[in-house]
This record gives C-alpha cells, structure tokens and sequence, in this order.
C-alpha cells in the first residue's frame, strides 16, 4: 500500500464511472470527487483498501484510484503560503498576494512542483500552506484562522554522534550514497 493514515492524496482525475481499479467499480459518486485532494483516514489491510473522511469512509479506495499530491497541489484558491522568512500570502486567481491585494509575490505558474520560485532573480521557498476560514479580509493571514494543509519536512543537520546518540549505537560512515 501506498498510502499511510493522515497522507493527503488526489483522486484520479481521469477515474471512470463503472471502471474497475485494484478490483474496486468506481461508482458515479466516487466519480463526482475526481480531482479533489482528500484524506487517508483508515486502511483496510486484508482488501488492501482505503477509507476517507471526506466520503465518511462510505467508499472503498484502492491505490490506482489515487495519485500523490504534490506540495502546489494544496495551494488553491484562497490557501495561505507562508515563505521561510515569515511572510504570508494568500492565493488570489492565478496570483500570491499580499494580504492588502496591494503587492503581488508571483504567479502560481512561476512555483514548481516543490513550491520553490523558479525565477532566477528570486529565491523564494514556500515552507508552509493553509487554508483559513476568516470572516473578513484582513484577518486572512492571522494565526487564528489558519489550518495546516502541508507544511514543509526539514532535513536534519547531525553530527556522527548525535546520529549515535540518537539511534543507541555506534556507526561508521562508507560513502555518501
């Protein structure tokens, strides 16, 4: 399997009506959700099968209905970003802008898969995304309204005896790879 409890994932966007994936008819209400991102909430391990919570778990899934989401996948209309140096903002069309719509940080088109600018003249790194539910306009970016959708994994910096201390035994460094 796949997947693991709490992954976000796309649903096929191409998934047909009354056609059979990993042994599972997709059914015209399955069908209706094609392209939507939704959300692991349980396995079935004997029948290799997913439940979401968006359907209440009501339907079966199985891995060729789903696709991975890419980090740019969680930003839709309306997502928070926020860069690595704390500022936010908000999609707006085809745009990242700031919270007073006065400032534009870049088109969506100019993000890659990973959410990082590909401008050369600009580095920007997208290191979360949200979605809020403010009621008004300028409370858009504030913490309080926001929820996490994906936020990005750190890599990290250790050294050969933190790495010792932390998995309880010694280690010997062969390569890089």
């Amino acid at each position: 399997m796949k997947y693991k409890v709490g992954d976000k994932v796309k649903i096929r966007k191409d998934l047909g009506e009354e056609e059979i994936y990993g042994g599972i008819f997709a059914t015209e209400a399955m069908c209706k959700k094609a392209g939507n991102i939704v959300t692991i909430s349980k396995i079935v391990i004997p029948s290799k099968r997913y439940r979401i919570e968006e359907d209440r778990e009501l339907w079966a899934w199985t891995d060729e209905m789903l696709e991975p989401v890419s980090p740019k996948g969680f930003v839709t209309e309306g997502a928070v970003v926020e860069l690595r140096d704390g500022r936010r903002f908000v999609r707006i069309n085809e745009y990242l802008m700031c919270q007073s719509g006065c400032a534009w940080l870049c088109k969506i088109e100019d993000l890659d898969e990973d959410l990082h600018r590909i401008a050369e003249s600009h580095q920007t790194e997208i290191v979360s995304v949200h979605e809020t539910n403010a009621p008004i306009m300028c409370e858009l970016c504030e913490d309080e309204n926001l929820e996490l959708k994906w936020k990005r994994e750190e890599c990290k910096a250790m050294t050969i005896f933190e790495i010792e201390k932390e998995l309880g035994y010694k280690v010997k460094i062969i390569g890089e790879d």
